[in-house]
């Protein structure tokens, strides 16, 4: 593991299991004694602005942000996290795991609009706390199977949870995965056991970095 840590991201459409190989990597680095701390979007334990997000998410208000506006309400929190969480932390050379990051921005404002437009929106807002993941994790399953898993696990419905709404974001990070200028990023089947996605996940990072 270099010095200045390192950077890992999981990533995927809602239900597809990131918090879940997030949390055995984890557990993994921790039993293997590596410096390792952990976190995601939107993170509302560090930010106030992370709170209201969840809130529209839920349907909770009766007006709804643009999505242009919910998405660069993702990116300030974005700014907060990285001012006063990762970058202090991998600068004390931890291996950083994060459930979501600005690859979510990208797939979710591409519903809306130009995949451009919001990678500018990352560029203004962060200016030189921009920070490309040294790995960003895409954990793939389809719209279907991702509305299944949200059904039987009855959790309340967010804003973006529809069949065809998650199938297009999906369809929108596996476009992102193909582009050279956004970090590394490994699309992973996310249609099998979770040991069994975690193996691929572990063997993955064992031979990226030195952990």
């Amino acid at each position: 593991m270099s010095a200045k840590g390192v950077f890992i991201v999981f990533e995927g459409i809602d239900g597809c299991g990131k918090k879940t190989q997030l949390d055995l990597a984890y557990g993994w680095l921790l039993r293997a004694g590596r410096p390792v701390d952990y976190g995601s979007e939107p993170n509302e334990l560090i930010s106030p602005l992370s709170r209201y997000i969840r809130t529209v998410l839920k349907g909770r208000i009766t007006r709804k942000p643009s999505g242009f506006d919910l998405q660069r309400m993702f990116t300030l929190d974005r700014a907060q996290d990285l001012i006063c969480f990762i970058r202090p932390v991998l600068a004390q050379g931890t291996v950083v795991l994060w459930e979501r990051f600005f690859h979510s921005t990208l797939a979710y404002g591409m519903l809306e609009g130009n995949v451009e437009v919001y990678l500018r929106l990352q560029h203004d807002v962060l200016g030189s706390f921009m920070l490309l993941p040294d790995l960003t994790f895409i954990i793939d399953i389809s719209g279907a199977e991702a509305l299944r898993r949200l059904s039987v696990a009855s959790r309340e419905a967010e804003y973006f949870e529809k069949e065809k709404t998650l199938e297009r974001v999906r369809q929108n990070y596996l476009a992102l995965a193909q582009r050279d200028d956004l970090g590394e990023m490994v699309v992973v089947n996310g249609k099998r056991a979770p040991e069994e996605i975690f193996k691929e996940v572990k063997d993955i990072i064992q031979q990226r970095f030195e952990i």
